[in-house]
């Protein structure tokens, strides 16, 4: 039976990508507390489940178009190849239920720590933000705060299982919380370290040491980015205020007399009320005749309406006409 090429912009194709992100997110957070405290929190019909669904990945990765050095792959042997070099072999470890077959085969018990492949998935999460960053259905810096912190915490939440893990293990203390144990990754990774839990075993140091180099590592990157994060929240707005200070500093340099001046910041203040910053020129200047002439007539469409001229007249003709047009 010969699969139908799924579109790459296909909406149900993003619904399916979003859902298997949930789905890794879950096992992200649900195998790292797996091996903490060395029991399951599933059962053998959900690892069945994930394995049939990871399967069924597979497929549709085969049968749907990719995006390739600035176009669209549509032909299925092409397709295929970029696959086989992209993420092929990642998505088949990932499928391979690991930790189910070390369940079956005690003796095997080593092989449960390969089940950490499924995570590997969670690289599909920036394929998905790229393509909500180029339709802008989110504000590319609230969606760049968005995938910082939720990567902070997944990585709080793996330091902290590890910790359960050691304590375990060793058992030299009572094992931990997982209060107790996220409250000490926190405050360890922030640099804070309280001191109320501390490391006992020498493993235990180590892990705190490699800890504390990571929060220094990330407290850097928050420092460096997170101002540039939050002033790009609003880029337009930004670029508004940075244009009136331009314009200010030369009023003031040119001695224009103070009622003038306030003219002219009330003019500029009405253009921002009414999001009239960026003329049509501006905006299209950039894209092909034919796309600017569609938008132009989807932004004109009320007036060409009220035009009698352009009644009753087929959509191409008016398309041609804004073809014409000089921009």
């Amino acid at each position: 039976m010969k699969l139908k090429l799924i579109k790459y912009d296909n909406y149900l194709k993003e619904i399916w990508d979003f859902l298997i992100i949930i789905l890794t997110i879950f096992i992200a957070i649900e195998f790292p507390l797996k091996l903490a405290y060395g029991y399951s929190f599933t059962n053998y019909y959900f690892e069945i489940i994930v394995t049939l669904v990871l399967l069924i990945d597979i497929i549709v990765s085969f049968n749907t178009e990719i995006y390739s050095k600035g176009k669209i792959i549509k032909n299925k042997k092409q397709i295929a190849r970029i696959y086989l070099h992209r993420s092929f072999i990642l998505d088949v470890f990932a499928t391979i239920p690991f930790y189910l077959i070390s369940v079956i085969f005690p003796e095997l018990i080593w092989l449960k720590w390969l089940g950490l492949t499924r995570l590997f998935k969670l690289l599909r999460i920036n394929t998905l933000v790229s393509k909500w960053r180029n339709r802008q259905t989110i504000n590319p810096g609230v969606l760049r705060l968005v995938i910082f912190f939720f990567w902070i915490f997944l990585l709080a939440h793996w330091i902290a299982c590890m910790w359960i893990f050691i304590a375990r293990i060793e058992k030299v203390i009572e094992t931990p919380t997982y209060i107790d144990a996220i409250y000490w990754c926190i405050t360890t990774i922030t640099t804070v370290g309280y001191g109320d839990i501390s490391p006992i075993t020498d493993l235990q140091k180590i892990w705190t040491m490699l800890s504390m180099i990571l929060g220094v590592g990330i407290y850097a990157y928050v420092i460096a980015n997170i101002a540039s994060l939050i002033s790009n929240i609003d880029l337009a707005k930004s670029n508004f205020f940075k244009k009136m200070e331009n314009i200010n500093s030369f009023l003031s340099y040119k001695s224009v007399p103070k009622r003038l001046k306030q003219n002219v910041q009330d003019y500029y203040q009405f253009i921002w009320n009414n999001r009239m910053a960026q003329s049509e020129f501006e905006i299209l200047s950039d894209l092909p005749t034919s796309l600017k002439s569609e938008i132009s007539l989807h932004l004109n469409k009320k007036i060409i309406e009220h035009v009698p001229f352009f009644k009753n007249t087929d959509k191409k003709f008016v398309l041609l006409q804004f073809d014409q047009r000089s921009w």
